[in-house]
């Protein structure tokens, strides 16, 4: 939810304080180079001079929010993301849970096309994802991001969730929407090299964004593997972006709680769906 900003700073034309409460080194360097580049926004150290405040933990997101902030919530457990949804309501601040991926530059442009009606109705969203980071479980958390952009091109929640696995390192998800519209994602824990990729096939036209472009192959005795020499984590600047924006404009941002449970909920019935190698609606 958008609403005033109750510190006197962040609305138009106003400098902005922001304050990164990150538990992992990674995101707060990525957070923090991305908000060097914004204008109008400083990084501060002292809680008290915070308008906005990026946090990975539910407590504390929910003092910020007590405490008249901002909150840009790194947790996207819909328990978590409710409670602070609320307490930013009730505070009559903005509220943001950070969907990254949709901010990908190369994935912002596949959904731009969509929405300014270039592509027609959408028929077919393919993605793959494959990571050489190994799997300990298949979980519902690891395939939001996906699923999130695949509701948001439909615009509407799956009429069927089909969902197949291979123990812990592979899990296939097929969606069926109305009017014959479906969505294939497939993920890969453990392989060599890491790959994302995009596609979206409408009735007039389609986009394709993947990560071909920034791999490079190394081939070595009894191996080859891709490298993907990638752009950073610049869709964290495209996230923090709409999130000041939002604050500065008094709107809804892009992303809500909303998203996220819709997101989550495709995901958890994916993941039940293929602990039954079945479908489950």
């Amino acid at each position: 939810m958008a609403g005033s900003v109750n510190r006197g700073a962040g609305s138009a034309g106003g400098g902005m304080n922001i304050v990164l409460k990150l538990g992992s080194p990674c995101p707060e360097r990525d957070f923090d180079a991305a908000l060097r580049r914004l204008r109008g926004v400083a990084r501060s150290v002292e809680w008290a001079a915070g308008d906005a405040v990026v946090a990975d933990e539910p407590d504390v997101a929910l003092a910020a929010a007590g405490d008249g902030c901002h909150v840009l919530l790194h947790d996207l457990e819909p328990d978590h993301v409710a409670a602070v949804e609320q307490a930013c309501g009730l505070a009559g601040t903005t509220f943001m849970p950070a969907h990254a991926w949709r901010f990908r530059p190369s994935v912002r442009e596949v959904i731009r096309s969509h929405r300014a009606g270039e592509l027609g109705v959408p028929g077919l969203v393919r993605i793959h994802r494959w990571s050489g980071e190994a799997s300990s479980g298949i979980r519902a958390a690891a395939i939001v991001p996906e699923i999130d952009v695949i509701l948001g091109v439909f615009g509407a929640s799956e009429e069927s969730v089909h969902a197949v696995s291979r123990g812990d390192d592979f899990l296939q998800v097929h969606l069926g929407f109305a009017d014959g519209g479906m969505a294939l994602a497939d993920f890969a824990w453990g392989v060599p090299g890491s790959y994302r990729s995009l596609c979206l096939i409408g009735s007039t036209g389609a986009a394709y964004a993947d990560d071909h472009h920034n791999m490079n192959l190394l081939l070595a005795a009894g191996f080859v593997r891709a490298i993907n020499v990638g752009q950073g984590a610049i869709e964290v600047h495209g996230l923090l972006a709409e999130f000041v924006e939002a604050v500065r404009e008094g709107r809804e941002p892009a992303v809500t709680a909303v998203d996220t449970r819709s997101a989550f909920a495709t995901a958890r019935a994916a993941v039940n769906a293929a602990r039954v190698a079945g479908e489950v609606r």
